[in-house]
């Protein structure tokens, strides 16, 4: 997709991705930004079915971080990846991060 992409890691094997598709002037940028952890289990014990098993019910799945920001994230990549593609030059740029943990 033409992206300058730079891993921050914040600890071992945990890294932040920021990539960055450059425009051709000095625009405002477009950013994407998802975060990719999820939240604790808590007590293994409250769940219906166990946090780690990733459980397909019906037309559902049940687990630690089935949804979580799945959604954005997808819709991110294929964004910026329309915006490569169209071939016409950005006064912008777009910035597409994906964080480990949340800010908070």
């Amino acid at each position: 997709m033409g992206l300058d992409v730079v891993v921050e890691e914040v600890e071992p094997g945990s890294p932040n991705v920021i990539a960055v598709l450059q425009g051709e002037g000095d625009g405002p940028c477009l950013m994407f930004e998802c975060h990719t952890d999820v939240v604790t289990e808590g007590d293994a014990l409250e769940w219906k079915y166990g946090p780690f098993e990733g459980r397909w019910v019906g037309n559902r799945i049940y687990g630690r971080g089935a949804c979580d920001t799945k959604g954005n994230l997808a819709a991110a990549i294929k964004a910026v990846q329309a915006i490569s593609q169209t071939g016409t030059p950005s006064k912008a740029g777009s910035s597409w991060e994906f964080w480990l943990t949340r800010k908070g």
